[in-house]
């Protein structure tokens, strides 16, 4: 986490490969065309658990044999509540919320990161 807020990005152990990126563009020229976008705004429906709803949503994929499994999700945290991201993409596969609270984004990052390294069981 705190390599993606001093770097800018998450590199893997090995150095190589990007595995978060921050960005300041639009992202839609940053993500593969067909990548599922999940908004996390408090307007969303509440998931207390973001480890368990990450495994729900890879796990149904697989069962389902859902041609887009392998696809890649895309989590947009908008900088602040006012933010319009709706511009980036309409379409959100889903709106979700991780409090009743506003989060920062710095926060909601950390949150997302964490949740990702618990269902991977990043150590």
């Amino acid at each position: 986490m705190a390599q993606l807020l001093t770097v800018g990005k998450i590199q893997s152990a090995g150095g190589g490969a990007t595995l978060m990126n921050v960005s300041k563009h639009e992202i839609t020229s940053l993500v593969p065309p067909k990548s599922r976008f999940i908004k996390v705004s408090k307007h969303g429906h509440l998931v207390e658990d973001l480890a368990k709803f990450i495994q729900t949503q890879l796990h149904r994929d697989d069962i389902s044999g859902d041609q887009r499994a392998r696809e890649p999700y895309v989590f947009v945290i908008p900088t602040n509540e006012d933010d319009s991201v709706d511009k980036v993409n309409e379409e959100y596969e889903e709106q979700i919320a991780l409090s009743n609270y506003d989060l920062s984004s710095i926060c909601t990052a950390s949150k997302v990161c964490f949740a990702f390294e618990e269902v991977w069981n990043v150590l």
